[in-house]
């Protein structure tokens, strides 16, 4: 009997070895050199190195602010609903960084973005992209925020993450901002509503560009003016490409 529970404990404790990798990170995660060179921004802040791709070995050192842009030499990532999501990259010499942390992009200009739409919500402020620190939150009987800069979490401005409203101020623009855009995509047959959330047609024609014309909170959920005040359309219905 004896034999029997050394036996169970030694392949339960070989089930658990083999579920990790020699980086310290989980079997499920691959570590691979990207097939297109690209590169990272940290935005200029001093974002943490890690001697490891798990980001569990801090290595003392940060990225140097003199400097936003950083080739990508490896890059650790793991499935999740059927895409890669990504862990962290390495820069050279075994340097990793957070993928949380740095950004596929940063755009200085308007880049067809409108302003940020609060919701008239108390939203946290933040002193830098990476949302290290809360400096302040935005009034809520203000909703409208001129967006002076960006970052972006995929390669094109479809994927803003987080905006900057002017002097450091960034806010999360995936969850506690809304970004409105100067035009985006709607469907034929996407629904279109009055001011009180009843509806009052649906946009025909081709899949085209609209430009928008407002913002507003109806039921809870942000929508865009596409022309009168009978076109409110749901923002989450509308796409930039």
């Amino acid at each position: 009997m004896k034999k029997w529970i050394v036996s169970i404990i030694s392949v339960v404790a070989f089930l658990i070895i083999g579920a990790t990798s020699t980086n310290g990170t989980a079997s499920a995660s691959t570590i691979d050199t990207p097939q297109v060179p690209y590169s990272v921004s940290s935005v200029g802040f001093p974002v943490k190195i890690y001697n490891d791709a798990a980001c569990t070995q801090y290595s003392g050192k940060t990225l140097a602010t003199n400097n936003s842009d950083w080739q990508v030499i490896r890059q650790s990532t793991v499935p999740e609903n059927g895409i890669k999501k990504f862990l962290a990259y390495d820069l050279g010499n075994n340097q990793w960084v957070k993928a949380d942390e740095v950004f596929r992009g940063f755009n200085k200009v308007g880049a067809g973005v409108s302003y940020a739409y609060s919701r008239g919500q108390k939203v946290p402020v933040y002193d830098s992209p990476q949302l290290w620190h809360i400096t302040g939150y935005l009034d809520p009987a203000i909703s409208y925020w001129k967006v002076n800069s960006f970052t972006l979490y995929g390669p094109t401005n479809n994927n803003i993450n987080r905006v900057n409203l002017g002097n450091n101020q960034w806010v999360d623009s995936t969850k506690n901002v809304d970004v409105i855009r100067t035009a985006m995509l709607f469907p034929d047959g996407t629904l279109t509503y009055n001011q009180d959330g009843q509806q009052t047609g649906a946009v025909s024609g081709n899949y085209d560009y609209y430009k928008i014309f407002g913002a507003t909170t109806i039921n809870g959920m942000t929508y865009v003016k596409l022309g009168s005040d009978n076109q409110w359309v749901k923002l989450s219905d509308g796409t930039m490409n």
